[in-house]
């Protein structure tokens, strides 16, 4: 059986989260605050404050599938290794919610390895936020944008590159 807006809409508040679901696969997941339903949407991952009426819009199964599906989409991916372990990785998503601390919609990972160490690096990962590896050494970085982000990187790696 479908999960309808009528069964969402009609869904009555706990102090403990519950779920909904149907035959289909659809899930979501309920929690209630004070004045605010939450609702958890299969690979959304996080608890959303909204309203029941949004929550009940958002929940019909045509409006799920847009939301539940939201991927991130691939900017741009190069690798280039030798054979020694020589060489670099750039991997760049545009993703639905920012990743935290960060503010911006792009996850990263750009790394420059030697002897397959990883030597330089920059990357964005959840709790960090935007930072950057030189050798040994991990400082923060900011992000201003994707065409910045591979500029940065390469300039860094052409001064690893000059002294060692």
């Amino acid at each position: 059986m479908r999960l309808s807006d009528s069964a969402i809409r009609s869904a009555k508040p706990t102090e403990k989260p519950f779920g909904l679901n149907d035959t289909g696969g659809l899930y979501v997941g309920l929690a209630c605050g004070r004045q605010a339903l939450a609702a958890q949407v299969p690979h959304c991952g996080k608890f959303r404050a909204l309203s029941r009426c949004l929550l009940a819009t958002l929940t019909t199964h045509s409006a799920v599938g847009i939301v539940a599906n939201m991927k991130a989409e691939l900017i741009t991916r190069f690798r280039d290794i030798a054979d020694d372990g020589t060489g670099l990785e750039m991997v760049v998503w545009r993703v639905p919610d920012p990743v935290p601390p960060s503010g911006h919609r792009f996850k990263y990972r750009l790394v420059y390895v030697e002897s397959g160490r990883r030597v330089v690096g920059f990357d964005n990962e959840r709790g960090k936020g935007d930072h950057k590896h030189f050798g040994d050494q991990e400082e923060p970085y900011t992000f201003v944008d994707v065409d910045r982000l591979i500029d940065d990187f390469i300039q860094e790696v052409e001064r690893w590159k000059s002294e060692h």
